[in-house]
């Protein structure tokens, strides 16, 4: 067993699939040639499903250039010579099915890079991909059934956001890191999606093995490789008592989002993609409070285009049926790397070039946003929310290019939305400070309390030597929250949480009792927080408040949350 910290929460036991690691053959002869000729076929018939399924996806939820590029793979792939040299591989030279693949596949690798087209030496590394796909095919296991519903743990010394979205197809049901942080835009996203996952499992990749099994659980932080029968059978233990807690949340499906003296947090959610709208009806919730843009910008070649934008806000407010949709502009930058947009190499990135400061540097970029967002915006609920603003004058500067934008539409007689709600991510302290001026100029705050925390206590949130600082509890960063929802709640504006810190049950008492009016969270935790909030009152809550703020240590925080869960549960 391997120990690392729960960032997750859930449980998982599925295959394991290295991001890291390359696959490489196994050097045996065929000791059973037909055998291994059956291998070959069934790997071309699985690698080619598994390419059909992602061509399917891409073009429902990403786009066309995504499309061509599986499209280009599958061509690649289904080359009947490419086929033919591995059967006689076999039959010949008695090789066995993977080396024989991976020999036929690697002339044309070394053919296509020694080739003057630029365009022949690009498709090497799509050949390279496919051979990694159809290795992975021939280990499997499972050779039938769907391939969409073969389940894999990603296990990686660090998995960036891009790898993870280019495996959404309904096979990640976990996560494992050697390194990685807390509140990871990785790991945001596995809560979101309801993907267990732990980081920080130093060691890890020395005891993997594609292929094998795994069970990573997100409550305690353990990582088992290659479970034995008892550790599968505490396992499935485990898994009952979630489904069980599953059916007890499943009551609270059309009721609202209310605590037992009546006071209301509306329930939204956090998506990154059209497809996740599905999750935010199926779960009951009000709308969505942060819309992630910048997942329509990873995993690709060049930034989607205004049309491409607009059809997938207009579609994800469509498919919302006239819940509210939040839009944040594109946040690039620290663990979100775009190579096509050359961000260029920080010392920091955390605190260099990211979010707001980058799209106001990059204009064009921007006002192609700020125009399929308005468009979106015509005769639906969508508003719009600037990430990273530090400054009034950043605030100013990107409220005057939506004006400007809203303008070329107009002249171009394009319907958009003409008044859209305008908001801000109050993530860094200089905003937090300014509150009650940041206030007289948005309609809404949303507090993004990941970045917020790291910058409070300066503790780098994708480090994991420094995760005890990047947590929650601690009385700065609660007594900061607290004076941000006073000054917005006093201007009559919205306060909300979008941060992972929004959906820890352990809190939510604190935010009923700031007045925090909406917690944008993963859909898979809007109806354990329903359930819980049902059993509260604010006052109560407003008593717990001022106690934790005047305490001086994190761990008494947590003391006083947990009783107070304890009593509240044991008394409902």
């Amino acid at each position: 067993m391997v120990k690392g910290k729960g960032v997750s929460r859930g449980i998982a036991l599925a295959e394991q699939f290295l991001v890291d690691a390359e696959l490489t053959p196994r050097y045996e002869e065929a000791h059973d040639k037909s055998a291994e000729v059956e291998t070959l076929r069934v790997s071309r018939e699985m690698s080619t499903q598994e390419l059909e399924c992602t061509i399917r996806e891409a073009a429902s939820e990403f786009g066309q250039k995504e499309q061509e590029v599986f499209e280009a793979q599958l061509l690649l792939l289904d080359s009947d010579d490419l086929w033919k040299q591995a059967r006689k591989n076999v039959e010949e030279n008695n090789q066995s099915a993977e080396l024989a693949f991976h020999e036929a596949i690697e002339e044309r690798i070394v053919m296509f890079s020694q080739l003057g087209s630029e365009y022949l030496r690009e498709r090497v590394l799509d050949l390279r991909d496919i051979r990694q796909r159809v290795l992975r095919c021939m280990r499997r296991k499972d050779s039938g059934g769907d391939v969409r519903e073969r389940s894999i743990i990603l296990v990686g010394r660090e998995i960036v956001p891009s790898q993870l979205m280019d495996r959404r197809n309904g096979k990640v049901c976990g996560l494992a890191m050697e390194a990685g942080g807390v509140t990871s835009h990785t790991v945001l996203l596995a809560n979101m999606m309801g993907i267990p996952c732990v980081v920080g499992a130093k060691g890890l990749l020395s005891q993997c093995a594609a292929g094998e099994d795994m069970i990573v659980n997100g409550f305690t932080g353990e990582i088992t490789v290659s479970p034995s029968k008892e550790e599968r059978q505490r396992y499935q233990e485990t898994h009952d008592r979630m489904v069980r807690e599953a059916e007890l949340d499943r009551n609270f499906m059309g009721k609202p989002d209310r605590a037992a003296d009546g006071t209301e947090i509306p329930l939204w959610c956090n998506i990154a993609a059209v497809r996740d709208v599905k999750q935010v009806l199926e779960q009951d919730s009000g709308g969505v409070g942060l819309m992630r843009s910048e997942f329509l910008f990873l995993g690709r070649q060049q930034a989607p285009d205004e049309e491409e934008q607009y059809n997938a806000y207009r579609q994800m407010a469509d498919g919302l049926e006239g819940r509210p949709l939040i839009i944040r502009t594109l946040d690039i930058g620290a663990d979100k790397q775009v190579s096509y947009l050359q961000l260029g190499d920080e010392e920091n990135p955390a605190l260099g070039c990211r979010a707001i400061r980058y799209c106001l540097r990059h204009k064009e970029l921007f006002l192609t946003q700020l125009r399929a967002i308005l468009r979106a915006g015509a005769d639906r609920d969508v508003r719009i929310m600037f990430p990273m603003i530090a400054s009034l004058t950043e605030l100013r500067e990107a409220k005057a290019l939506l004006a400007e934008a809203r303008d070329q539409l107009n002249r171009q007689g394009i319907p958009c939305r003409q008044d859209m709600p305008t908001g801000i991510m109050i993530e860094v302290p200089s905003a937090a400070l300014m509150a009650e001026d940041f206030a007289a100029e948005a309609d809404f705050f949303s507090l993004g309390t990941n970045d917020l925390t790291q910058y409070v206590y300066s503790a780098d949130r994708t480090n994991p030597t420094v995760s005890d600082l990047n947590q929650p509890y601690g009385p700065a960063l609660l007594r900061l929250v607290a004076h941000i929802a006073e000054k917005g709640n006093a201007a009559g504006i919205t306060v909300a949480i979008c941060g992972q810190a929004g959906q820890d049950p352990l809190l939510l008492p604190l935010w009923l009792a700031m007045g925090i009016g909406e917690l944008s969270v993963s859909p898979t935790s809007v109806l354990g927080l329903r359930r819980r909030l049902s059993g509260m009152t604010k006052a109560d809550c407003s008593t717990l408040l001022e106690r934790v703020l005047r305490m001086q240590t994190a761990q008494e925080v947590v003391d006083a949350l947990r009783e107070f869960q304890t009593r509240t549960e044991e008394s409902g």
